[in-house]
């Protein structure tokens, strides 16, 4: 047999569901990001999903990959030799051959 609670101690458990219903609203609803010193609001850009499912970065164009000549892969290589993982470096003393490279794409083709 089940047993009633007494109405003392069901206060007690009044509580203690408010207390779990405000944890659960507080798991399902992050708080607004508020600047510490304006107090105002800060608008973020997390590249969250939008309502339609697709992601925000999809309307940027992607690069074409496009292979490495031997000519650039022997300016990448004596570029290292000469100034190590400078790579905004080698890329300016190689102007002509790296043209179409970012200096994060030597530092890929190297490591």
């Amino acid at each position: 047999r089940f047993q009633i609670a007494s109405s003392s101690s069901s206060s007690e458990n009044d509580d203690d569901d408010d207390d779990f219903h405000m944890k659960s609203r507080r798991l399902a609803t992050p708080p607004p990001k508020v600047n510490v010193a304006t107090g105002a609001s800060v608008a973020t850009n997390d590249n969250q999903t939008n309502n339609d499912g697709d992601n925000d970065n999809d309307n940027q164009p992607t690069r074409k990959r496009v292979p490495w000549s031997e000519e650039e892969e022997d300016a990448v290589r004596e570029g290292y030799w000469t100034y190590g993982n400078q790579w905004v470096v080698i890329k300016e003393e190689y102007p002509d051959v790296l043209a179409h490279r970012t200096n994060v794409n030597i530092k890929d083709k190297v490591r």
